[in-house]
């Protein structure tokens, strides 16, 4: 998969919305899509997913299914993980609490932990939380609108948090991806302006373009495995028989 992603866009379950946001992903060079609703928000889950397969009829870039799930405790983040990751391409845990940044980052479910950093003065991940999303494949997001959002101080607390981050994920070497959070259509940004906003954040250029390209794709290929007939557990996969 070389296209450019965008695993975040909070279109909600609405059919139109979904196809505007399809055609300007389209006209801005985006591949693959991630149409995300909050989980808390759904109110017919079967309902959302034939949105999406309706919509990747129409001619322009794969649409996938993503869902973004906000916790109040510990027990609510596995009940909400273990329906969801049944159903969507993409989980996406809503972090900036110490609890839930951890827990997330323990459970190979889930794929992003979205701004762990979010409502906090520090980063909101250590080196234990950095070593457990490595081992567990999960990713930290940055979502561009917690960019769009601020000015001033509160910007530069942002970009810090960011930084301190990239940090951790360049000496624990869990993947970065970047995501626009879009609710709006043109709150999406080309794929080279948010390579760019990556390298403005410390990446390298090669490092920038994989938060948009094959550190989201890895993401949608897991879960093509983890959602196929052939899976079983994590390693295990049915197999033809050959013989």
């Amino acid at each position: 998969m070389s296209e450019y992603l965008d695993l975040c866009l909070e279109t909600g379950s609405n059919t139109q919305k979904i196809r505007e946001f399809s055609e300007f992903a389209e006209e801005l060079g985006i591949g693959v899509i991630g149409v995300c609703e909050d989980y808390d928000k759904i109110k017919d889950f079967e309902n959302f997913l034939d949105t999406v397969d309706e919509v990747n009829k129409d001619v322009g870039p794969r649409v996938v299914s993503s869902v973004k799930v906000s916790a109040e405790n510990l027990k609510d983040l596995n009940d909400k993980i273990s329906a969801a990751r049944e159903m969507f391409h993409v989980v996406i845990v809503q972090g900036g609490d110490t609890d839930i940044n951890r827990r997330a980052s323990e459970d190979s479910r889930v794929d992003i932990l979205l701004s762990p950093g979010k409502g906090r003065k520090d980063a909101g991940i250590d080196q234990v939380v950095s070593r457990e999303m490595k081992e567990n494949n999960v990713a930290l997001g940055i979502c561009w609108r917690d960019l769009l959002k601020t000015s001033g101080k509160k910007r530069s607390q942002v970009l810090s948090k960011i930084r301190r981050q990239k940090s951790f994920s360049d000496k624990y070497g869990f993947d970065m991806v970047l995501v626009s959070g879009a609710e709006k259509k043109y709150e999406m940004r080309k794929p080279r302006d948010t390579a760019g906003l990556a390298c403005m954040l410390g990446f390298e250029v090669g490092e920038a373009k994989k938060t948009v390209k094959e550190n989201q794709s890895g993401i949608v290929e897991r879960a093509e495995k983890v959602m196929s007939d052939r899976y079983v557990i994590p390693g295990v996969e049915v197999v033809d028989d050959e013989s």
